[in-house]
């Protein structure tokens, strides 16, 4: 990963991480804000839809599947909502009720994130992968397996 700008204390990853287990780019991006940040919080989309080929794990199991290798960061959702502004709305308020007013605040995402959809009050920063793994051919396999 790319070295990062840290102006802020707590570093929050927005994804899906819909894939049985963690790949190098996912472990990498993990890290790189690990690296710079004291408190990091991960977000995990949420589909209104049950098991679907794009979305076949739950949130409990992507939950657990991030904490077995990084115990130290928080685990939380937000729901997917088709308006891009009440969703960057919802994540700004889950967002105030985690971090303390004074406490910085960066959002992180990869190719193909959220950062396009998201126009809240916090700073965005991509995070440019030095390894790129598709996680589609990974959830169609899983996809039939749920």
């Amino acid at each position: 990963m790319k070295k990062v700008e840290n102006t802020a204390s707590c570093g929050i990853l927005v994804g899906r991480f819909q894939v049985h287990e963690l790949h190098d780019a996912h472990i990498d991006l993990i890290n790189t804000v690990c690296k710079e940040h004291v408190k990091v919080i991960i977000f995990l989309g949420l589909s209104p839809l049950m098991v679907t080929q794009n979305n076949p794990l739950d949130f409990e199991s992507r939950k657990q599947m991030i904490l077995e290798k990084f115990p130290n960061v928080n685990v939380l959702y937000i729901k997917d909502t088709p308006d891009d502004e009440v969703w960057s709305k919802d994540l700004d308020e889950k967002i105030k009720d985690l971090v303390s007013p004074n406490q910085g605040v960066i959002l992180y995402g990869s190719r193909d994130s959220f950062i396009s959809h998201y126009s809240g009050q916090y700073k965005t920063q991509e995070l440019m992968q030095e390894v790129y793994i598709s996680g589609a051919e990974i959830r169609k396999n899983i996809s039939k397996k749920v």
